[in-house]
């Protein structure tokens, strides 16, 4: 049950990123994109860690295991 509600919550995400690239890329009224990728990733990284810090209230090893990095890298223990 569990692997079933994290897949339809991948989906959800997965469709949210698209939509709003969708969006993005249609909004530019036929200018060429460039940089795609770093302007979405730098869009969302912080609001990432910001809401799994705040969802583990701040313990960064919990929040490097949440997002799958080692705590070495986000400064903690």
């Amino acid at each position: 049950m569990r692997l079933l509600r994290e897949r339809t919550i991948e989906k959800s995400v997965s469709k949210d990123v698209l939509s709003a690239v969708k969006n993005y890329v249609a909004s530019t009224g036929g200018l060429r994109v460039t940089g795609l990728y770093r302007l979405v990733w730098d869009g969302i990284e912080y609001e990432l860690i910001d809401a799994v810090l705040i969802h583990t209230r701040g313990n960064q090893s919990k929040a490097a295991r949440m997002l799958g990095i080692d705590s070495k890298y986000t400064g903690s223990d």
